[in-house]
């Protein structure tokens, strides 16, 4: 060829390498006669890696992040995607999309591997044959064609592309909110519901199964949390495995989320325990393991300050994060950068339908269409085996049992008990005499 040309990626042909940049991240991979699959090596025949912002349904804000302004810039672009039957799409745009419009406009047409081919129109897939010219470099192609030399380049329309982006708003409820009328609520335009299933080591909501039991009536997708009250990676799985075993006679399009807090962090301080990162991460990542390994879609819900002081870099690379952050003035057309799905963006909202304060939330995510093409929460595809339930320890039938008789509500099991609550716990184990 006598010409080398710019590296734009991690390219191999037919076994020759052609372009091996630095980085190696998630790219296409196959071997002739089969059909690329998403692979992280490149071990096959052929090997493309560009963008890649979409793998096995999940949203790579964090590779998104990290391009340059140049490359984020809204403006025309090429990608390259399979949906979950293998259905290949490839899609040149006329309009203008920045990495992560183009991403939501990726997932609206139920991709979950994809990727974005070109950073500022000119990085093409190289064959060994073709030379053109793009953008002043000498590049190579292979799939697609861009700018031939001679042709005046297409303008680009730096009007933010607003039809493919959009934000589904809602609110997330437990016990503490009381009877909801979800009725008013849907009316009041509460698109998405999070639930709060349960906590600790096996127990419900009480307001639980009546919430998504409304929403599933009434079409409003949901997802749930479980407030954690683990300071062992066990215990965090065994927390998970309650969540899964609580939804599943329900619908549930949106995620399963690990919520770690104040609370959380007393408990195990109570327990002689350190509350440090690295047990705070292993405590995420053992929840939401087992959250997938039971083929529910797992998210980590927490705030800034959390996030920065007690989860790994790698936290929000591997799950999605519903993050708290409150401005005085939200504007949800610009979520704090942290916000990998959701933003939880004010706890004092007000919904009809609900007495007091509400927090409010937007998805920026389908998670309805993004989990159902992925065939997770046994939407879709084949039913995940059943996860076997937990055999509980005797201090969570107790807790149970204090429940049941109405002596304590179970949230602070740690904490002193009146004298009439002893009282009453004695007259009821007599047998009420």
């Amino acid at each position: 060829m006598g010409v080398r040309p710019s590296a734009v990626g991690n390219y191999k042909i037919g076994g020759s390498l052609i372009s091996r940049e630095d980085w190696l991240d998630y790219g296409f991979a196959w071997n002739d006669g089969e059909l690329p699959v998403m692979a992280a090596d490149m071990s096959k025949a052929n090997y493309l890696s560009t963008i890649p912002v979409l793998v096995s349904g999940k949203r790579r804000d964090d590779t998104m992040s990290r391009q340059a302004a140049n490359v984020r810039r809204n403006t025309t672009r090429t990608w390259w995607g399979f949906d979950k039957n293998g259905n290949c799409t490839v899609e040149v745009t006329a309009a203008g999309y920045t990495l992560e419009s183009m991403t939501d406009r990726m997932q609206a047409l139920s991709i979950v591997n994809g990727l974005i081919l070109d950073g500022g129109g000119s990085s093409q897939w190289y064959d060994g044959q073709t030379r053109i010219k793009g953008d002043g470099r000498t590049i190579y192609s292979y799939l697609l064609l861009w700018f031939d030399s001679g042709e005046t380049e297409m303008e680009v329309d730096n009007t933010a592309d607003t039809t493919t982006t959009s934000i589904m708003k809602g609110i997330d409820v437990s016990q503490w909110q009381g009877d909801i009328d979800w009725e008013k609520a849907k009316a009041d335009g509460v698109g998405f519901a999070m639930l709060r299933a349960g906590f600790g080591q096996g127990s419900l909501d009480t307001k639980f199964k009546r919430n998504i039991s409304e929403c599933n009536r009434l079409g409003i997708p949901c997802g749930i949390y479980w407030f954690s009250y683990a300071y062992t990676a066990d215990m965090a799985a065994k927390e998970a495995l309650y969540a899964v075993e609580a939804v599943k006679p329900y619908k549930l399009e949106f995620p399963i989320a690990f919520d770690y807090e104040g609370d959380s962090q007393s408990t195990a301080k109570k327990n002689g325990v350190a509350v440090t990162k690295t047990l705070v991460s292993s405590l995420a990542r053992a929840f939401c393991d087992a959250v997938e390994k039971a083929g529910y879609y797992a998210m980590v819900y927490t705030n800034p300050a959390y996030l920065s002081t007690y989860y790994d870099a790698d936290i929000p690379k591997q799950y999605d994060v519903w993050l708290a952050q409150w401005p005085a003035k939200p504007n949800l057309s610009s979520k704090p950068a942290q916000a990998g799905g959701i933003w939880q963006y004010t706890s004092s909202g007000s919904v009809s339908g609900i007495s007091g304060r509400v927090d409010m939330d937007a998805a920026y995510i389908n998670y309805p269409d993004v989990i159902a093409a992925s065939g997770l929460n046994g939407l879709g595809g084949t039913t995940p085996s059943p996860s076997p339930e937990p055999e509980k320890t005797e201090e969570e039938l107790a807790r149970e049992w204090v429940m049941a008789s109405d002596i304590s509500d179970g949230t602070n099991p740690d904490a002193p008990v009146t004298r009439q609550q002893v009282w009453v716990m004695l007259y009821r184990m007599n047998g009420g005499k």
